[in-house]
């Protein structure tokens, strides 16, 4: 047990996970906001499909790194001893290289099939965990475009948001204000509460001015020029 919990307290594997459980956490609280699970069926789909990427890609990694690639015995020998002239001799493990076995100077060890050491899995990849390594590398992949699709979604309603504070707006505003200027007016219409980028943002990051009533007020304007526009819209 020991040997499997020391391959895993090195910082390629604890990296590995550190950014999986980042990414993982992140899109869990962002997509949480917007799309609940118990918002719909597609919301309880998209959580499920994404956890159970995120459950396979675990799986895989630490099979990958626990089961590890498998070494050629020390001191081994080919059976018939007569293929000895075909190989080659490793003076670290004291015993021939059987076919497609390469030592590794980071496992000290010779690997069956081996093609790499990896310091992600703080292993070789090699012929019995190739499998897995390969398949964490494409759910690791696959479950990034997963969650790079849904926090590129979620960033755009950050920068919606953020674009309607610069403007001193609510959602509702907005939708007001854009109906407001799509009629047909012979007057322009002046939106009362846009004072300025760094005005508008001071009221909602930094003060909070008035009894929530009262609010400054552009020249020109007065306390109703947005209740007349939106009463104008009910009716």
């Amino acid at each position: 047990m020991w040997p499997h919990i020391k391959r895993l307290l090195h910082w390629g594997p604890l990296l590995a996970l550190s950014i999986t459980k980042c990414i993982t956490l992140t899109t869990l609280y962002l997509t949480g906001m917007w799309l609940p699970p118990s918002h719909s069926w597609l919301a309880f789909a998209n959580h499920i499909v994404f956890l159970a990427m995120v459950g396979v890609t675990l799986y895989n990694f630490f099979c990958a790194v626990l089961i590890g690639p498998g070494y050629l015995p020390l001191q081994w020998v080919p059976n018939d001893k007569r293929n000895t002239r075909y190989l080659q001799y490793c003076q670290i493990c004291d015993g021939y290289k059987a076919p497609r076995s390469h030592h590794c100077r980071k496992c000290n060890r010779c690997v069956l099939k081996m093609d790499h050491h990896c310091p992600w899995i703080n292993n070789c990849c090699g012929h019995f965990n190739h499998f897995y390594f390969v398949c964490f590398l494409f759910y690791s992949v696959l479950g990034s475009m997963h969650s790079l699709f849904l926090l590129v979604s979620a960033l755009y309603r950050a920068y919606y948001a953020l674009k309607i504070i610069l403007r001193n707006k609510t959602s509702v505003e907005e939708w007001i204000v854009a109906k407001a200027e799509s009629r047909d007016r012979n007057d322009n219409f002046e939106y009362p509460y846009d004072l300025g980028k760094w005005e508008n943002f001071k009221q909602v990051f930094f003060l909070m001015p008035g009894n929530g009533i009262d609010w400054p007020l552009v020249d020109g304007c007065n306390d109703y020029t947005l209740t007349v526009s939106s009463k104008t819209e009910n009716n």
